[in-house]
């Protein structure tokens, strides 16, 4: 019978009506071979060992039923195979006329390589060499699980496209979209529809188009990326992320909600380096750091900004100890040096009164060596007395002014040094008032933890009727309570020391999130506006650095200096200091401005306002007196001195304190001399520059989607689960068998005699 399906075959290629359409034949071989009566025509049955060739697919079979010249069905263990592409079913339908198989079973084998799938319905065009599958379908690549209601699988480029419910996995993510094309053969996924993804960590990536390349691990979204953490949300136009370098590049749009450090952050291009913890903005950047609870936000835009962490090292136990025990010694220190440095002044002042006498009436203060001048308001100067003519104090000879110096230096030195003991002291004290209150804490605790489990004690006597002797049962509550130290029993439970100091205090593992702005630096909050080349803003201290010709306002005031640190807490600046050719300026009118200049100029906040104004060394202030009703000039005022205090409220100087044998003058402001200069040394007035918030800030804000994404299911995979009930079901019942055989020695030659022809 081999023979006769032979000749059967070799009729077929020689069909003349088959050889003038230009189309292949469908080659066929079977054992055995019968004809049957089918409608008003003739079919052809091949039994046992059927094959037919066809496009260069072979299809074998049981059994098999020609209708025409180009159209047969098979029947019980098909297989159709083209290169390294297997599809096993029950039945197939074939059409040489349109190179169509159809394939039919409970459950539709589909193998090609290493990559295996599980389907309802399966269709293989032999020309094309496309398949389509739909009801559902799983296909499974070493960890790679896909599962989809439907698509298209292509065998020359092992490509599948899957559509509708369409949910991946590996070992390191989840992914759930409505479209995806998977290469089996570079392990690449493509999506163009909107697709989320999860990571092992559980944090999230979307995006409306992408790619993952998984042997690179590497993910590219191309269109309204978004990616959420624990504690960031990112968004961008397109997002370049290797998962094991953890680097991602960000391209237009870019915003970065950082809600643990409350950082927002902006830009048209960025790069991102996880194991460093590092961002670097470019392009329109801008940062604002922010406070739900506070309200005030700093808005900040540079040429290139750049983020990163610092993770200090560990504190060392035995130091807080120290720390702690030295505090007694550091107050007996503090008391030492407050005499000492009492003593002193009153001897600087002493010698400063008998080498000079001034006009100046003050009034006595703790500090003898200062003069005060109490003003009415911002404007008006009363307590200051001069010669009828308006002629500042005399001159001192140069020995006196050698004693005054003299004096001034050793008060200044005294006052220095027992500051700097005041504070060391007061900071040691705050650490052992914070170890002692949280060691209260942990012995309330452990009390507390205690009183539970002798209540559970009780209740389990209680309900077993045991009944203790009361003078039994106190004893035990005393050897239980005895010696117990609450700090190691805590030690148990996770917690911390009972020396420990305060997070806030000395950070422990903490981690430290830094800003550095670079080139054209401008700077926007409600109460403060800047402008300088370079900016660091440090999470660790709440410290705000300004460099490189830094200009600082707020309200009418403009500070300018070598450097400018803004000191802040809970987003409120506390401090600021102003070294190097500090100048702070208001502005009375278009030409009249209030000056002070020091060494160093320090400023106090209290609720984000200005209270007091130290000028530190080289004191020298222009001020102008105005009248409080009409708030017209009235005088002008020049002083220099070692150092200057301002003390301000409601936003008004209230009071002047001067130190070091103030020199100075006071002038009716239509008296003022020609030659008198109107403004300090390097003095500029630079409101022209003041950025606004449009000029800081001009990005549209998203709205977080964190609530929103963090509800949305992760995949579970249903047509998987009922695929393999489906499996396990058929295969119990002897319906269905998972086959795995490939093309017998027969089919083999068959193929290669079909080869030859």
């Amino acid at each position: 019978m081999l023979v006769c399906a032979a000749v059967f075959s070799i009729a077929f290629a020689q069909s003349g009506g088959a050889s003038r359409r230009g189309r292949k034949p469908v080659d066929m071989q079977g054992d055995d071979a019968y004809s049957i009566k089918y409608e008003d025509t003739t079919a052809l049955c091949l039994v046992g060992n059927v094959m037919f060739h066809h496009n260069g697919t072979v299809i074998t079979c049981d059994s098999a039923v020609r209708y025409s010249e180009r159209h047969m069905e098979c029947f019980r263990n098909v297989l159709i195979n083209k290169d390294s592409l297997y599809v096993y079913g029950d039945r197939a339908e074939y059409n040489g006329e349109t190179n169509m198989a159809y394939v039919f079973s409970p459950l539709i084998k589909v193998v090609d390589g290493d990559a295996t799938m599980y389907t309802y319905t399966f269709s293989f065009n032999t020309l094309d060499n496309v398949g389509r599958f739909g009801g559902g379908a799983i296909l499974t690549k070493g960890d790679n699980r896909l599962e989809a209601e439907r698509g298209y699988y292509y065998a020359d480029s092992s490509v599948v496209i899957c559509v509708e419910a369409v949910e991946m996995q590996d070992t390191q993510y989840k992914l759930q979209s409505d479209s995806v094309i998977y290469n089996l053969d570079t392990d690449v996924a493509e999506f163009a529809t909107n697709t989320y993804i999860w990571n092992e960590k559980g944090e999230m990536v979307n995006a409306t188009a992408g790619r993952y390349d998984r042997p690179s691990d590497r993910f590219e979204l191309f269109s309204d990326s978004y990616i959420l953490t624990e504690k960031q949300e990112v968004w961008a136009d397109s997002i370049d992320y290797r998962r094991e370098l953890e680097n991602a590049v960000l391209r237009r749009n870019i915003q970065i909600d950082d809600t643990d450090q409350m950082v927002l952050a902006f830009g048209d291009y960025g790069e991102y380096w996880g194991d460093r913890e590092e961002a670097l903005l470019t392009a329109r950047p801008s940062v604002i750091s922010y406070d739900p609870e506070m309200g005030d936000s700093l808005f900040l835009r540079a040429d290139s900004i750049l983020l990163f962490t610092e993770r200090p090292y560990d504190v060392d136990s035995t130091a807080v100890v120290d720390s702690l025990a030295s505090v007694d010694s550091l107050a007996q220190v503090q008391l030492a040096a407050d005499d000492a440095m009492r003593q002193q002044i009153a001897e600087a002042a002493a010698a400063m009164a008998a080498a000079n006498d001034t006009t100046i009436v003050a009034e006595p203060i703790a500090d003898s060596s200062a003069v005060v001048m109490q003003t009415a308001d911002s404007t008006a100067v009363e307590s200051v007395e001069v010669a009828p003519d308006g002629e500042p104090a005399p001159e001192l000879t140069p020995d006196e002014i050698k004693a005054q110096e003299r004096a001034e230096a050793e008060a200044r030195k005294a006052a220095a040094k027992a500051e700097k003991e005041r504070v060391k002291a007061e900071k040691a004290k705050a650490k052992a008032e914070k170890a002692a209150a949280k060691e209260e804490r942990l012995k309330a605790k452990a009390a507390e933890r205690r009183a539970k489990r002798q209540a559970k004690i009780e209740k389990y006597e209680r309900s077993r009727g045991i009944v203790r002797d009361s003078l039994a049962q106190d004893s035990l509550a005393a050897d239980s309570l005895a010696g117990v130290d609450p700090a190691a029993e805590f030690a148990e439970d996770e917690m911390s020391d009972s020396l420990a100091v305060e997070a806030d205090t000395i950070p422990h593992d903490s981690v430290h999130r830094i800003i550095r702005a670079y080139r054209n630096v401008r700077s926007y909050r409600k109460d403060f506006q800047s402008i300088c080349d370079s900016m660091v803003v440090l999470s660790v201290d709440s410290t705000i650095h300004l460099y490189q010709s830094p200009i600082l306002w707020y309200g009418s005031n403009q500070v300018t200096a070598d450097v400018i640190d803004i000191f802040t807490a809970n987003q409120q600046i506390t401090r600021a200091e102003f070294t190097g050719n500090p100048i702070m300026a208001e502005q009375i009118d278009s030409v009249a401005y209030n000056q002070v200049a020091g060494k160093t100029i320090e400023a106090l906040f209290r609720d984000n306002e200005i209270y007091r104004v130290n000028a530190i060394g080289n004191g020298q202030t222009l001020y102008y007196t105005t009248d409080e009703n009409s708030g017209r000039i009235t005088e002008f005022m020049t002083i220099t001195c070692g150092d200057i205090s301002f003390l301000l409220v409601d936003r008004k100087v209230e009071t002047i304190i001067w130190r070091g044998n103030p020199v100075y003058s006071i002038y009716n402001i239509t008296q003022v001399p020609e030659d008198q200069e109107r403004t300090l040394r390097n003095f500029v007035w630079h409101g022209d520059k003041c950025p606004t918030m449009e000029q800081v800030f001009d990005r549209e804000l998203r709205p977080s989607r964190r609530a929103e994404m963090t509800r949305k299911p992760q995949p579970k995979f249903p047509i998987q689960q009922s695929i393999d009930r489906r499996r396990k079901r058929l295969t119990e019942s002897g319906v269905w068998r998972d086959r795995t055989e490939t093309l017998s020695p027969d089919a083999v030659e068959f193929v290669e005699s079909v080869s030859r022809r």
